[in-house]
């Protein structure tokens, strides 16, 4: 029996490499959650919830008892919203530390391309996993802090380790605050929408490509750093026009801030990362984009405003 642990997991990347493990349909693979309870966005996918054990992540004494026993833990446990009371500094503890002294389990943590900031290259070069990261974000330099911290516990302890920088994922159900959901409920429900920097390119993938390709990356055993992107690159301004177009709707009354861009001007790289590496060690090729994929985005949002 292979054991999964998500240390996090009830949000939308959770929700969805849950759901690529069970589509595995295979009988020797067990998931369990550690979380602070089950959102909004797993309530709604109702495909997995009930089959699931979850222990409370701040049960300390609880989460250490059950940590050791399983074979892969997959880290999502770590809040994107600065703002927000962030339980980073208690799984410190148990992230870091306990999780690589106590549990025969891989470690894989999911990071972002973020990471790499706006990097010194010329234009048109791409980053690759040895691109010497910038952070430009508070999030992002949390994220490459983490990073470092558990290579070197790795090596310390001599445990292998595996760190994903997925570029933009997109899906069904994903954050309110993401700029295709705040798109979409302007044009359906009229809510003010304003444009981060709307020239900043991202780079986008589906999140279930993106979940595909994490579960093979741990079921073949890999390590070290991959970077997961795909060729979809759009602006800010691209985005809220294709969505437009799909909605049938006119692109007028949008704000553009620039303010906040300067605050967090890497919510996307003006580079795309460089996926060479994940496509010379699998077989891998994304199968979703984001135009096919929008209805469906616009019809969770539909099911999420209405629950």
């Amino acid at each position: 029996m292979i054991e999964i642990l998500m240390l996090g997991g009830t949000g939308f990347l959770g929700t969805n490499i849950i759901c690529e493990i069970f589509s595995l349909n295979r009988s020797d693979i067990k998931v369990d959650i550690f979380s602070r309870g089950f959102s909004k966005t797993s309530k709604i996918n109702k495909r997995y919830i009930c089959t699931l054990e979850n222990i409370d992540i701040l049960e300390k004494e609880n989460v250490l008892k059950n940590i050791s026993k399983y074979d892969y833990i997959i880290d999502l446990a770590e809040t994107a919203d600065v703002g927000a009371k962030d339980i980073g500094i208690y799984l410190d503890e148990i992230e870091k530390y306990f999780t690589l002294l106590k549990s025969k389990g891989k470690y894989i943590y999911i990071s972002s391309s973020e990471v790499y900031g706006h990097v010194d290259c010329e234009e048109g070069i791409k980053i690759t996993e040895s691109t010497i990261p910038k952070p430009e974000s508070i999030y992002a330099l949390r994220k490459i802090i983490k990073e470092q911290e558990l290579f070197w516990l790795s090596y310390k302890f001599e445990k292998d380790i595996l760190v994903v920088r997925p570029c933009s994922v997109y899906g069904k159900y994903q954050y309110d605050k993401k700029l295709i959901t705040q798109a979409i409920r302007h044009f359906l429900f009229k809510i003010p929408l304003n444009i981060t920097n709307p020239d900043l390119v991202k780079n986008y993938i589906s999140a279930k490509d993106f979940s595909k390709i994490l579960c093979k990356l741990i079921l073949e055993d890999k390590k070290g750093i991959y970077n997961i992107s795909t060729n979809e690159n759009y602006s800010n301004y691209q985005i809220v026009e294709m969505i437009a177009h799909t909605l049938k709707f006119e692109v007028t009354n949008i704000a553009h801030d620039t303010d906040e861009a300067f605050q967090r001007n890497n919510d996307g790289n003006r580079y795309s990362t460089n996926s060479y590496k994940l496509l010379e060690d699998t077989d891998w090729k994304p199968t979703h984009s984001l135009l096919t994929d929008l209805n469906e985005i616009i019809q969770g949002i539909k099911e999420y405003e209405s629950s």
